[in-house]
C-alpha cells in the first residue's frame, strides 16, 4: 500500500511537467511556423515546414501542403515573367508604348495605348503578384491553426466550440469543412479574380504618377478582397461538396 502510494505521488509530481513539454513543443513549432511565413514571402517556406510535421506526427505527406508550396512558385514565375516581358524588346522594339500623358501606366493607356499582348501580360503579371499576396495573408491567419491540427490537439473544453479541436484526416481552411488541396486555391483565385476586375475594370481613373489615385485604388482592391473573402466564407461554410472526412 505504501509503496502504491508513492508511485501516486510521484506519479502526481511528473504529470504536470509531462504536460508541460508537449505544450512547449507546439508553442515552438508554432513560433518556427510563423518565423518561416514572414521571411519567406516569395517562396512560402512554411508550407515545407508544415509538410516536415505532418510527416513527423502523423507519418505520412499531405499532397495538399505540397501543392501550397507549388502555387506561389507558379504565381512568382508568372509575376516576375510578365514584368521582365514588359520592360523587354520584340524583334528590336519596346513592348511598352510611351503614354500620351507623361504617366508610367494608367488604365486608359493601358488599355486604349498598349498592344493587346501587352494587355494580357501586363495583367498576368498583376495576378501573379495578387495571387502571392493574398495567400500570404490568408496562411498568416491559419498557420496556428493547421499546426495545431497536425499535432491533433484536442482541447476538452473547446471541441465543441472549433473545428481545430476535432481530428480530421486532412488539412482545412478558414475555419471550414473543406481542404487545402483544391478549396483553396480556389478561394485564392476568386478573391484575385475580384481584385482585378476592380482596377482593370471597375476603377479606371487610376495613374502610377498619381498618388491620391493610387491610395483610392489601394482602398478599393481592400474592400473588393474583404467581399471576395465574405462570400468565400460563406460558400465554405455552407457547401456541401468536397468536404474533409472526419476521423473517429
Amino acid at each position: 500500500m505504501e509503496m502504491t502510494a508513492s508511485l501516486r505521488t510521484q506519479s502526481d509530481v511528473d504529470m504536470p511537467h509531462e504536460q508541460e513539454r508537449p505544450l512547449r513543443s507546439l508553442f515552438g513549432e508554432i513560433l518556427l511556423a510563423y518565423l518561416c511565413w514572414a521571411v519567406g514571402f516569395i517562396i512560402f517556406v512554411h508550407w515545407l515546414l508544415l509538410t516536415c510535421l505532418s510527416r513527423r506526427y502523423r507519418k505520412r505527406c499531405d499532397f495538399g501542403t505540397l501543392l501550397q508550396f507549388i502555387l506561389p512558385l507558379l504565381a512568382l514565375a508568372i509575376f516576375a515573367g510578365g514584368g521582365a516581358w514588359c520592360r523587354s524588346s520584340s524583334n528590336g522594339v519596346p513592348n511598352y508604348r510611351t503614354c500620351p500623358g507623361g504617366e508610367t501606366m494608367s488604365n486608359e493607356c493601358l488599355f486604349n495605348v498598349q498592344s493587346t499582348k501587352y494587355q494580357a501580360i501586363y495583367t498576368m503579371h498583376y495576378i501573379g503578384l495578387a495571387c502571392m499576396v493574398i495567400q500570404f495573408i490568408l496562411d498568416g491567419v491559419q498557420i496556428w491553426g493547421w499546426v495545431m491540427q497536425i499535432r491533433q490537439i484536442d482541447d476538452d473544453n473547446h471541441s465543441s466550440n472549433t473545428v481545430y479541436s476535432q481530428k480530421r484526416s486532412c488539412f482545412m481552411i478558414l475555419w471550414s469543412p473543406y481542404t487545402v488541396t483544391a478549396a483553396y486555391p480556389i478561394t485564392i483565385l476568386f478573391i484575385t479574380f475580384w481584385v482585378t476586375l476592380t482596377w482593370a475594370v471597375f476603377y479606371k481613373d487610376w495613374s502610377t504618377d498619381i498618388g491620391g489615385s493610387l491610395t483610392s485604388l489601394a482602398w478599393r482592391v481592400i474592400v473588393a478582397g474583404l467581399g471576395a473573402l465574405s462570400g468565400g466564407l460563406l460558400f465554405l461554410h455552407h457547401g456541401r461538396i468536397g468536404r474533409c472526412s472526419t476521423r473517429a
